[in-house]
């Protein structure tokens, strides 16, 4: 009974700690997370020639870029990860782009939400599979 005290009592601890306004003393697992967008496309299912860029619309900054040559499984693409917490903020909700180029020219736009805590990223809203023309 006493064991299972003290690991509400620290699981409790955790999940309080990472929704915490400030940040400094958060407790956050080990969990890495990743926020992948899945393309496909009847005209070139293999990809050539595709690149990806997610932009963090604050500031325009550029977070991730992405050939299909560097695709996770050749078909996902990143969009944002927790090591983008310093660029994204804490305990914020961002406005991202996420922009597809063929050959240098853009074929596709998507609006992204991503949420923040102290610890890891969560998307809010965007699609994560992508059906390119």
């Amino acid at each position: 009974m006493r064991k299972i005290l003290v690991l509400f009592i620290l699981g409790f601890g955790l999940t309080q700690s990472c929704n915490n306004k400030n940040c400094n003393n958060a407790i956050c697992t080990e969990e890495f997370a990743m926020l992948l967008v899945k393309l496909s496309s009847s005209s070139n299912p293999s990809l050539n020639k595709i690149r990806t860029e997610s932009i963090l619309v604050e500031g325009n900054v550029v977070l991730e870029r992405d050939s299909a040559k560097n695709a996770f499984q050749g078909q996902y693409f990143g969009l944002a990860t927790d090591s983008h917490l310093r660029q994204l903020g804490y305990n914020k909700e961002n406005s991202m782009l996420f922009k597809v180029y063929q050959s240098d020219s853009l074929i596709y736009t998507g609006q992204y939400v991503v949420a923040t805590d102290c610890c890891h990223i969560d998307l809010k809203e965007g699609a994560i599979n992508v059906v390119l023309p």
